[in-house]
């Protein structure tokens, strides 16, 4: 009886695992219509709202700690403010374990707070979540895990909540490319890049500010310091 009723539980978390996917699916179908779907080694997930949020913070740290239940755990890696939008970087770590299964890790993500500035204080817009080398068991070449990262930042909800009331659109992403500085998309340049250690391996995080291209992820030029160039 045991050993089936372990049979039923790996059956159920398989069966649900694949409900989440087709969801998944329905719900990037809905966003993104018949757009080419971009994949790399992360995963990536947002909440966003379609306007901002109607409590007024007095500072960001306050925000934060209202909004981020892991804030005092998590490492901030950079606040940036462009256009009277605040992004707050944070890294942390999720622990993942199913026994029936054997799945027993820990993950390390990136989350990217959004505050929008208004009178004498701050309202949250949203958060997107990047999990660092989620589809591990796969391989992705550099360039397509970056035009995956970049066509979430590009083609995702966060155009629809932020950028088009307040004209700006910030890109983001990790790689383990070391010479991700020197990246340019579509001619425009790399705003910041911070280093990353993830269980003894170097990732960086990379930051354009205010994403200038009007092109899709899949159409844009991306030009690295050896020159070579990839046109999609």
């Amino acid at each position: 009886m045991t050993k089936i009723k372990k049979k039923h539980k790996v059956l159920k978390i398989i069966i649900i695992v694949s409900a989440m996917l087709i969801v998944l699916l329905g719900v990037m179908r809905y966003l993104f219509g018949n757009k080419e779907v971009m994949f790399g080694a992360n995963g990536n997930a947002m909440s966003y709202i379609n306007d901002v949020h109607p409590n007024k913070y007095k500072s960001v740290d306050e925000a934060l700690l209202d909004v981020d239940e892991k804030v005092k755990s998590e490492k901030q890696l950079c606040q940036i403010e462009d256009n009277g939008i605040v992004h707050v970087y944070m890294q942390g770590y999720n622990n993942v374990k199913f026994e029936e299964v054997d799945i027993n890790r820990t993950n390390t993500y990136i989350k990217c707070y959004d505050f929008v500035t208004v009178s004498d204080g701050y309202n949250y817009s949203g958060e997107r979540n990047l999990v660092i080398n989620f589809h591990d068991d796969k391989k992705y070449t550099w360039k397509e895990t970056f035009l995956a990262d970049l066509f979430m930042s590009r083609d995702a909800v966060y155009r629809g909540a932020v950028e088009k009331k307040y004209k700006v659109l910030p890109a983001w992403g990790v790689t383990d490319y070391s010479d991700i500085s020197n990246v340019t998309v579509d001619d425009q340049k790399i705003d910041e890049v911070h280093e990353l250690d993830v269980d003894g391996k170097t990732y960086y995080l990379w930051i354009i500010n205010d994403l200038k291209t009007q092109n899709e992820a899949s159409e844009v030029r991306i030009e690295s310091v050896d020159k070579t160039t990839q046109n999609r």
